[in-house]
C-alpha cells in the first residue's frame, strides 16, 4: 500500500505457500494508509486472482476533505446585518428651450 504522492510501499503481509484454488482473508498487523494496493508474486510463478476485496475504517468526516464550519446557533438578530437595496438616482429628462 503506498500513499499518492510517493512511491514508498508498507508491506502488509506476506503469506508463503498459498494454495490453489483457496480464500484467504489477509489483515495488517499495524494500519497502513494508502491509495493504492500491490499484490506480487515471487519468483516466476502465475499469479491468478479472481477477486480482491480491500476493506477499512472510515476516516472521520473532517479528514476526507468536505469539512467546514457550521455555526452551532443562530446569530441574534441584532447581529445579522439586513439587505441594502439602492434605487440609482437618474436624472430627470430635461425639455430643450426652443431658440429665438
Amino acid at each position: 500500500v503506498n500513499p499518492p504522492s510517493t512511491v514508498a510501499t508498507a508491506t502488509c503481509r506476506t503469506l508463503p505457500g498459498a494454495m490453489q484454488d483457496a480464500s484467504y482473508l489477509i489483515a495488517c498487523d499495524t494500519p497502513v494508509t494508502g491509495r493504492y494496493l500491490s499484490i506480487q508474486i515471487s519468483g516466476r510463478g502465475t499469479l491468478a486472482l479472481c477477486e480482491v476485496e480491500v476493506y477499512a475504517t472510515p476516516l472521520p468526516y473532517a479528514l476526507q476533505g468536505d469539512a467546514y464550519t457550521v455555526p452551532s446557533q443562530t446569530p441574534a438578530p441584532s447581529t445579522v446585518p439586513s439587505p441594502v437595496t439602492t434605487t440609482p438616482t437618474l436624472p430627470s429628462p430635461t425639455t430643450p428651450s426652443p431658440t429665438t
